[in-house]
């Protein structure tokens, strides 16, 4: 590589972060605009100064830690749960005729329900609890993987059976091994894992 081109990759890295930062800076004055000039009422847009007090008191000497360190793990905790359901069902789906013609409808029909309108079943279930918390959002995060998985083992299945067809080779045992780790690539990503 050229220093030429090493030049033209730095100043180009530092021509978007630059426009970055001026778009951030644009948004705060418009932000401290608007609060300061009474545009928008306090109670429902704080100044800027009022919005970083609040946050290095609530981490310091507040209960902001806390709370956020109970989100992040149960935001992990049901990512963990998602990608284990998604992964088993879009397996067991895509992996059985009969799967996916008993389960598939059933979940095609609950699939675009929003984790929100989830939440008074959840709530019936478990009650206002972390389990609530959790089951909401694993469902929420369980449809990208489910379907990463599906769409990984009917590639693997279609790819398979051209290989057996190829090789002359009737035998199943050497197209199961290669079944799971073909949908590996396609899962793991909608589970967040890069």
């Amino acid at each position: 590589m050229s220093a030429a081109h090493k030049t033209n990759r730095t100043l180009n890295a530092l021509g978007s972060a630059s426009g970055s930062v001026l778009v951030l800076a644009a948004f705060i004055a418009l932000w401290w605009a608007a609060s300061t000039s009474g545009w928008v009422n306090r109670a429902f847009l704080p100044t800027p100064q009022a919005t970083l007090q609040s946050l290095v008191q609530g981490l310091a000497g507040g209960d902001l830690a806390a709370y956020t360190w109970a989100t992040l793990s149960r935001m992990f905790s049901g990512w963990v749960l998602a990608s284990a359901l998604g992964i088993a069902l879009g397996a067991l789906i895509g992996s059985s005729q009969r799967a996916s013609e008993w389960i598939g409808p059933t979940l095609e029909f609950i699939r675009p329900l929003p984790a929100s309108a989830v939440m008074p079943l959840a709530i019936a279930l478990f009650g206002l609890s972390g389990g609530m918390v959790l089951a909401v959002v694993a469902f929420g995060a369980m449809w990208p993987v489910l379907l990463a998985t599906l769409h990984g083992l009917a590639t693997c299945t279609s790819s398979c059976a051209r290989s057996r067809a190829r090789w002359n080779s009737a035998t199943w045992p050497s197209c199961s091994r290669s079944a799971c780790p073909t949908p590996c690539p396609t899962s793991w990503p909608a589970c967040g894992c890069r």
